[in-house]
């Protein structure tokens, strides 16, 4: 008994683990539907389970802990002892059971210490049984147990009346809750499976530790769901799986056991780590004994996002037991093939017969997968052609069907797959972007291919102009007769100018202008026109082709005809002469030629003058009108403009005018004496302005400059000390130098030479000089001049000026003048030298 119940309790600690940790994988997944729970065990903490160092206690705390810190956040667990426990210092009974909800005390379990350990009381299962009724949640009540008899109210049973306690009270809790019983050992009692009700009763028996673990697997399966990697993909420490998963949770049990992780070849991790969580045995027991099982340790690690493929699971210490869960990423879709085999896009469905194709796809991925991870696979559902449904039943990874469509047909279709332990997933058309229309086959290449016409029609003759030749081809192929016919031809007829006719012509379409009234040509516009062409065209069973634009360009002329008229006439009239009617003559012409007759009695001509009233008389052979003033009209002298403007039509009727003026004169004088009277003006004029340019002139200034200047004094060069001066005025010409406050220079009496006139440019007129008058400037200090080839000199003895010069002489551009003599400083006598040119330009 000792043996079965240690082998019992370290199954049952693997089922815990187990159950619990596919109850988390569930809430997690999206597409199964999760239940809360509310679960009641019965914890046999009788005597045996601590007599003679058995360590069957020790293994089941470790269990029941487990469990509960895996419950999921709205789970509830209660333990039923046989007998009084303590955690953390409070007691718990039968009647006051320890109860948790989610995994947030589960630690507070590993503190279960049992004061007093007797036998199997049988009504430990009825306060399990009655705390369990009126849960709120899925109800599970397990029953584990080794016992070959129970006691009631303190009294051995036999095994015949165990077993009828146990199936009286079965009978009567499977109306309320899901039950499961296991007998561990050759000899345990196992009562009958009540029936007729909608709850599960499992009663099972294990006759070796082997037996346990396949038993409790699957009971365990039946509460939690549980999708448990199958041996197949789990070889040692090597994991493979050919599906991404949404989640997976690794637990390793055993001696020391730590690091837990699941990496790839390059070390890589299989998803984002969740969480790790370490486990650990009860150090607390019983006052029967406390033998404690060290070996009960272990480490659970969640990863999220996993990608398929080929893994390790990575840990340290000695592992006992390696547990994989997991939750599929994969979803439902729709493929649909041809007869052929061939994938066809949903928005490519046209007239003919396909394969509605359904299955699981792999979230990462995006392929179909048959995976043996999706367990059993079942889908239903229908799909509805214009509302006719029908229906769709499959039990294979994959299913197909066939469907008719016709053109306008309305596809749409739902389903619901079944997979794993309650996972499900329904979509309805919607999720696809259905219904689906099913449309025309796509259309074929048209075109439109436009020849002929003429670049540029004349408006008058428009409708005679040459047409335009338009074909049609699709998929290369000409298009003629009936097919021809199909085709609509489209313009922009607004941008057009004139009116385009289009006409059928068996292989082609033949495409004229007109006028856009007939009547009236001259309402059509002239100028460039350009605008597109384009073809339509619906093949039998085809969606409609269109072609690409064909632009249209031509250029609508307008005729140039041009009529003109000029004024011939004189300027000036005497009042007498146009009184007795001298007539101004207006001239016609139509692209520049007369007029013909029939022209010129077609045009209207009129002509105005200020304040003159005047007749006109045609002269149709000439293109010409005369105009005089009207019989008795009162002139009077002065200027008058004569207007005039004809007007008539084109060849298309626009109208078409042009307009001319004149100025003319009234005198009362002969235009010949007018003329004689205006030239003598002029010619008195012209005298006159020879008179005043043939003035003598002198030059305006004198403007010796220093560049062309030197002095010296006292032997030495003194230029840049100096500063050279001259003036002409009033008949005088002075040129003189300034140095130390001292003037001198020479100063001479001057009239204009020959050739200096006021229209003689400054520096070409010449000043004539009296040869008597030249007179030093600064008293004695100048003894010596230079005016030219002029020379005067100085006698001290007779004091007078004596020169080589006895007639007047000229000084002109350019004639240098040197002086000389001697001045005093600080009363003593300096010789100086001055030499200069005559500069008549102005100043700069």
């Amino acid at each position: 008994m000792k043996l079965i119940r240690t082998i019992l309790w370290f199954i049952c600690i693997c089922l815990l683990l187990t159950s619990v940790f596919f109850g988390v994988s569930a809430v997690a997944s999206s597409e199964k539907n999760v239940i809360p729970k509310d679960i009641a065990i019965v914890f046999d903490n009788s005597g045996s389970m601590y007599f003679d160092d058995n360590t069957a206690w020790c293994r089941a705390t470790y269990a029941m802990e487990i469990f509960a810190s895996m419950l999921n956040d709205k789970d509830t667990l209660s333990i039923y002892p046989m007998y009084e426990i303590i955690i953390e210092g409070n007691s718990y009974t039968q009647a006051r059971p320890f109860k948790i909800t989610g995994p947030k005390r589960a630690s507070e379990i590993r503190d279960i210490y049992t004061p007093n350990a007797g036998g199997t009381p049988i009504e430990s299962i009825d306060a399990a049984y009655n705390g369990l009724k009126n849960a709120a949640g899925e109800k599970w009540l397990i029953v584990l147990t080794d016992g070959t008899y129970f006691h009631m109210k303190n009294l051995r049973l036999s095994p015949d009346d165990s077993i009828s306690e146990l199936n009286k009270r079965f009978d009567s809790y499977i109306s309320d809750m899901n039950i499961i019983y296991l007998g561990i050992g050759a000899d345990a009692l196992q009562p009958k499976v009540s029936a007729n009700s909608s709850y599960r009763m499992v009663v099972e028996k294990a006759a070796d530790s082997k037996d346990v673990l396949a038993k409790l697997t699957q009971m365990c399966n039946l509460i939690f769901g549980r999708d448990t990697i199958p041996a197949s993909h789990i070889s040692g420490d090597k994991l493979d799986f050919d599906i991404s998963m949404n989640k997976m949770i690794v637990f390793v049990q055993g001696e020391n056991v730590s690091g837990v992780s699941v990496v790839n070849s390059s070390g890589d991790n299989v998803g984002k780590l969740e969480s790790a969580v370490s486990t650990m045995y009860s150090t607390k027991g019983s006052d029967e004994g406390a033998t404690v099982d060290n070996k009960l340790q272990g480490m659970i690690v969640t990863y999220t996002d996993c990608s398929a493929g080929d893994y390790s699971i990575k840990y340290s210490g000695s592992a006992t037991s390696v547990e994989v869960y997991y939750e599929p990423n994969v979803e439902m879709s729709f493929l649909f093939t041809d007869a052929e085999g061939v994938e066809v896009r949903p928005d490519q469905l046209y007239e003919g017969d396909y394969v509605i194709q359904y299955g699981m796809m792999d979230g990462k991925t995006g392929e179909f997968t048959e995976s043996d991870l999706l367990g059993d696979t079942r889908y239903s559902g229908h799909y509805s052609v214009n509302g006719n449904e029908s229906g769709i039943e499959s039990a294979n990874k994959r299913g197909s069907t066939k469907v008719s469509l016709k053109e306008g047909d309305s596809f749409n279709a739902d389903m619901t797959v079944r997979y794993l332990s309650g996972y499900e997933i329904h979509k309805e058309g919607s999720a696809f972007g259905w219904p689906l229309s099913v449309g025309s086959k796509p259309a074929g290449e048209l075109e439109l291919r436009i020849s002929g016409g003429e670049s540029q029609y004349e408006l008058a003759s428009l409708e005679g102009g040459a047409p335009y030749r338009a074909e049609v081809y699709y998929q290369g192929e000409k298009l003629t007769g009936d097919e021809l016919r199909k085709t609509e031809i489209t313009w922009d007829a607004d941008k057009s100018g004139a009116v385009v006719n289009i006409e059928f012509r068996d292989d082609h379409y033949e495409i004229t202008l007109s006028h856009r009234e007939p009547g009236n040509p001259e309402k059509t516009p002239v100028g460039d026109f350009a605008f597109p062409f384009s073809a339509a065209y619906k093949a039998e069973g085809t969606a409609e082709a269109h072609s690409k634009p064909v632009q249209m360009a031509y250029s609508i002329k307008a005729p140039e005809d041009k009529i003109q008229v000029r004024l011939v006439s004189g300027s000036y009239f005497t009042v007498n002469e146009f009184q007795k009617g001298t007539p101004v003559r207006a001239e016609i012409t139509l692209n520049g030629s007369r007029l013909t007759p029939e022209e010129f009695n077609s045009v209207n001509f009129v002509a105005t003058c200020d304040g003159i009233p005047l007749s006109t008389k045609a002269v149709p052979e000439e293109s010409a009108y005369l105009i005089y003033p009207s019989e008795g009209a009162d002139l009077k002298t002065g200027f008058y403009r004569i207007k005039c403007e004809v007007t008539g039509e084109d060849e298309i009727g626009r109208p078409i005018t042009d307009k001319a003026e004149t100025l003319i004169e009234l005198g009362l004088i002969p235009g010949w004496l007018r003329w004689l009277l205006i030239l003598l003006a002029i010619l008195l004029l012209i005298i006159i302005i020879l008179a005043i340019l043939h003035i003598k002139a002198l030059p305006q200034k004198v403007n010796p400059l220093r560049r062309d200047s030197t002095m010296l004094f006292d032997g030495e060069d003194d230029t840049r000390n100096t500063v050279f001066k001259g003036d002409i005025a009033k008949k005088t010409l002075s040129v003189f130098t300034k140095r130390g406050g001292k003037k001198f220079g020479v100063t001479m009496s001057v009239k204009p030479g020959d050739g200096s006139y006021i229209r003689t440019p400054q520096h070409k007129r010449v000043a004539l000089v009296d040869n008597t008058s030249v007179r030093p400037v600064g008293g004695d200090a100048v003894k010596e001049i230079f005016i030219g080839s002029a020379h005067y000199t100085y006698d001290d003895d007779t004091r007078k000026w004596n020169t080589n010069q006895q007639r007047p002489f000229n000084v002109k551009q350019g004639t240098t003048i040197t002086y000389s003599g001697k001045m005093r400083v600080n009363g003593e006598l300096k010789d100086f030298y001055v030499k200069t040119k005559v500069n008549f330009k102005k100043s700069r």
